[in-house]
């Protein structure tokens, strides 16, 4: 009886196993020499002789916001425009500090540096913090894994869901260079993930005429609130509104007073957090303004050269941009023979096509006017890749499957 059950669950054991086998194989390290910490602006962290990690060198500044919220209050906190995932993990780890209480925390360190004093509040254990930003990573990568299998009408829950070989694609959510670089850092970087994946999902349904106008409402108020924790979700803002008005018999008066509504609860969240803000500090402080010069690049590009080289300039990015996925992820090259076992058709649902390719031109362009393409950015472009190599194998496959069992032994 065991044995049979364990035969049924055999190939869901064996995906969420492969998960959590790339987990464990990213913990061997440190992967960074220590020489080259600097350059790669990495911690190395060492759990025994063979695991450990290097930590993005911004984790530590993320540790410190989620023990101490109140360092949001700074005039010139780094942080700042980002307030949403320091709040979630802060409660989170107060709720972990619950049952792992140490009695060294509370505390306050004060650091003495080159005559300079900076007081240093920790409410938890750097441990605790450090889990609840771990945790808030695993949720996310679950949260996209059930929208993937959602999006081709599967569910991770039902076992015979993975026997469709073409749905393991989806582990591309978990074995990326995004995850690879931050699985083990505090970032707000995995936001990506999941917004490349709900963004296709939410564009298929509304350009098949499944949203009602309360749908809407309630997508922009979550859409809103996603705000305050990673930029890139306006992506998920520009596309849905695109779509708003292009979508099946919609009406443009009546559309234009909904999307001023829309718009309003969109900015509702950040424009309070933006006012509150500026009541305390007098300032609202932008990082990635102030000392990276995101999108202002543009302007003093265009000042210095002219038009015409700004517009080459940025074709350019765009090309090192695609150029840098294609080096990054070339053995998606070892699919190309799969033609040779089914019959090529484009003539499955083409709103699946349309609305992953919209999201991988909408998600270059948007880092490209930043001015920002680390391979992690570069790398989440894997996933609408992979919705369409899923939805290109799954119309074909169901198609003409006569060569199956090749099919599927070469895939894997």
């Amino acid at each position: 009886m065991f044995l049979n059950k364990l035969n049924e669950l055999k190939m869901p054991i064996l995906f969420w196993s492969i998960c959590l086998l790339y987990f464990t194989i990213l913990l061997i390290g440190p992967r960074i020499d220590k020489k080259d910490e600097k350059d790669f602006c990495v911690r190395n962290f060492y759990i025994n002789k063979f695991f450990g990690h290097s930590m993005n060198c911004d984790s530590a500044d993320w540790i410190l916001n989620s023990n101490n919220p109140s360092r949001l209050y700074e005039s010139e906190s780094i942080r700042q425009s980002r307030p949403g995932l320091i709040f979630l993990t802060y409660n989170i780890s107060k709720f972990i500090n619950l049952f792992l209480k140490d009695e060294q925390y509370p505390k306050i360190t004060i650091n003495i540096t080159n005559g300079s004093k900076t007081i240093i509040n920790e409410e938890f254990s750097p441990k605790v913090v450090y889990l609840s930003y771990f945790l808030v990573n695993i949720f996310i990568l679950l949260c996209s894994i059930y929208l993937f299998f959602k999006l081709f009408e599967f569910s991770i829950f039902k076992k015979e869901n993975y026997e469709n070989w073409y749905i393991w694609l989806s582990s591309s959510l978990i074995i990326n260079n995004t995850v690879n670089q931050f699985l083990f850092s505090p970032s707000t970087k995995f936001f990506n993930i999941f917004c490349a994946i709900f963004t296709i999902l939410i564009s298929i349904k509304i350009l098949k005429n499944e949203f009602t106008k309360y749908s809407f409402i309630l997508v922009y108020s979550f859409l809103g609130f996603l705000m305050l924790f990673y930029a890139s979700f306006f992506i998920f803002f520009l596309i849905f509104t695109i779509l708003f008005f292009v979508r099946p018999d919609s009406k443009f008066i009546s559309n234009l007073l909904l999307m001023i509504l829309l718009l309003v609860i969109y900015l509702l969240p950040y424009s309070i957090w933006f006012w509150y803000i500026k009541s305390i500090t007098n300032n609202f402080y932008i990082s990635s303004f102030e000392d990276y010069n995101f999108i202002s690049w543009i302007y003093k590009y265009y000042s210095e050269n002219g038009l015409a080289l700004t517009i080459f300039n940025i074709s350019m990015i765009y090309i090192g941009f695609i150029k840098k996925f294609i080096i990054e992820h070339s053995l998606l090259l070892l699919f190309i023979p799969l033609v040779f076992f089914i019959s090529c058709s484009v003539k499955s649902d083409k709103k699946i096509y349309f609305s992953a390719i919209l999201f991988i031109f909408t998600y270059i362009s948007f880092f490209v006017v930043l001015g920002h393409i680390p391979s992690d950015i570069v790398s989440v472009i894997i996933i609408p890749m992979s919705i369409i190599l899923t939805h290109y194998l799954k119309s074909n496959f169901l198609q003409n499957n006569q060569n199956a069992k090749n099919i599927k032994i070469y895939f894997f």
